[in-house]
């Protein structure tokens, strides 16, 4: 397992816009889907995922996403 965690919030807002003023705050706009359940829209700070992105090496990277109570474990 990962040992690298992000925190995220839900993202009720969507579309282009919501998204720009997302990004202007210092937030990534994403989404979490996988098989067997409901896409998320979330939010992550740009710095953290920055940061955790710089720690590793090489190609993809997993990560630990807590958006609320649940864990998704995300590429």
């Amino acid at each position: 397992m990962p040992d690298i965690a992000l925190a995220a919030e839900i993202r009720s807002e969507r579309g282009s816009s919501s998204s720009r003023r997302n990004r202007t705050d210092g937030r990534i706009p994403a989404v979490i889907y996988g098989h067997g359940i409901d896409p998320v829209a979330i939010t992550i700070d740009s710095r953290e995922l920055r940061g955790a992105l710089n720690a590793q090496s090489g190609g993809s990277v997993l990560f630990n996403v807590n958006v609320g109570k649940d864990q998704h474990l995300v590429i």
